[in-house]
């Protein structure tokens, strides 16, 4: 297996952040990347 690293960014992407200070064992992160949105640069 080989790792990489590669500059570029990601055109669409969507998140959503929950958080309650009063019950942290909700609290939440999400995230979606369109990876045919990738761009890298040259």
């Amino acid at each position: 297996m080989m790792i990489s690293n590669v500059r570029g960014e990601f055109g669409k992407l969507a998140g959503n952040v929950r958080f309650d200070p009063e019950h942290l064992e909700i609290s939440s992160i999400t995230a979606e990347i369109d990876v045919n949105s990738s761009a890298r640069g040259t």
